[in-house]
């Protein structure tokens, strides 16, 4: 007896274009954003300055923040920081990251990285085209787009009963899909290049978009 799990993914292709729009809005807030964030949730903000003195931004200071262990992190140079939200029913907490690329030695380009993620192997929307536009951040000219990818949260594997001798067996631990919405911002730099994103399960992308927002608000590149 072969007892095997059914892992095969779910091939569904949601088209809405509501949270393209909210990353539109976060861009517009940008580009208008004072040097020190003027909004009501300010003061829970905390000013974190990138390990390579490469940038500065406003962050929430009660989200996890992380400096290591970025995806990709052991290809090429990153520095930065990954904020990660409070758990939600979905167990896929939200995240937003503000790094710093070096372009060394892989993805040595912002159109690289691009390329890197449209073609990402857990995409959920591949078989339509992702908008890529124009967009301005602290006075620097970037590149914005957003994908649907998705992650598999596993569940606590139950205790079996042992197996008869000679019988075969393979197990899954059993698990569900959550879509995730990624939202993306590229700026070149004169040294590498910045990406801002923010990654959050599809249905409370509106939640937390807000707090992207001021993020990207507060951003202030130091490198020319």
């Amino acid at each position: 007896m072969k007892v095997i799990a059914d892992i095969s993914r779910k091939q569904h292709h949601p088209r809405g274009i509501m949270p393209f729009l909210s990353l539109m809005a976060a861009i517009l807030l940008a580009c208008v954003a004072p040097a020190t964030p003027t909004h009501p949730n300010s003061a829970k903000g905390e000013i974190y300055n990138c390990a390579d003195n490469s940038f500065t931004v406003i962050v929430p200071k009660d989200w996890k923040k992380t400096e290591s262990g970025h995806p990709y992190g052991d290809l090429t140079r990153i520095a930065g920081v990954r904020l990660t939200g409070p758990n939600n029913p979905d167990d896929v907490p939200a995240t937003i990251s503000v790094l710093h690329y070096s372009g060394e030695p892989i993805f040595k380009t912002p159109d690289e990285f691009i390329d890197n993620q449209l073609n990402s192997i857990v995409r959920i929307d591949f078989d339509r085209k992702p908008l890529i536009t124009d967009s301005k951040i602290a006075g620097r000219p970037g590149k914005t787009f957003q994908i649907k990818t998705f992650e598999l949260v596993y569940f606590p594997q139950p205790k079996l009963p042992p197996m008869p001798e000679g019988v075969v067996y393979e197990l899954a631990p059993p698990h569900k899909q959550v879509d995730i919405m990624e939202q993306y911002i590229v700026i070149p730099a004169s040294q590498g290049y910045f990406v801002l994103s923010y990654r959050s399960p599809v249905k409370l992308v509106p939640e937390y978009q807000s707090i992207f927002a001021k993020v990207v608000g507060s951003f202030r590149p130091l490198l020319p």
